[in-house]
């Protein structure tokens, strides 16, 4: 088989269903791994130290705002790294997006879910269970806002400069 028909076929394969937005759902995870650990084991810290003290006290607030902060940092810093790294690869703005927004979805599930995970076996209250659904979308929807909010600082600030 000559190059042209190899390097046609590698295309071809880069738009089939094992890949999403024109990257695989390794690429992803490989992209934003660091993050989703350091986030999910910081939750996980944040109510071991909270539950030092005591789940309903003042520690266990500061905290989940200190832990708040952190996450939504995370996610622009990621949103920013991402969309700079797509953007010397290609110049189609809608697979830049996609990307985007795929991988915050998967950052926000994947971050969501282990906090819902660890709150359900260690405080065993009954919202707890519910929390598994509910936090979850409220990670991506944050993870969402501001990985987006991260691709415009790129994008207003730093993409004119390149061009």
């Amino acid at each position: 088989m000559d190059g042209g028909k190899k390097l046609l076929l590698e295309e071809k394969s880069k738009y089939s269903f094992h890949y999403i937005a024109g990257h695989s759902l390794q690429w992803y995870l490989k992209f934003s791994g660091r993050a989703i650990v350091f986030l999910a084991g910081f939750n996980i810290l944040t109510l071991l130290i909270s539950s030092i003290f005591s789940y309903r006290s003042l520690v266990y607030d500061l905290l989940s705002v200190i832990s708040f902060f952190i996450e939504i940092s995370v996610f622009t810093i990621i949103g920013y790294r991402l969309y700079k790294e797509i953007s010397f690869k290609t110049l189609i703005t809608g697979w830049k997006i996609n990307s985007l927004l795929i991988n915050a979805t998967i950052m926000g599930f994947i971050v969501g879910f282990f906090s819902a995970v660890y709150k359900w076996f260690w405080i065993q209250e009954t919202w707890t269970f519910y929390n598994l659904t509910i936090e979850p979308v409220y990670k991506i929807i944050w993870a969402v806002i501001f990985s987006l909010i991260g691709a415009l600082y790129y994008r207003l600030f730093h993409f004119k400069k390149q061009i």
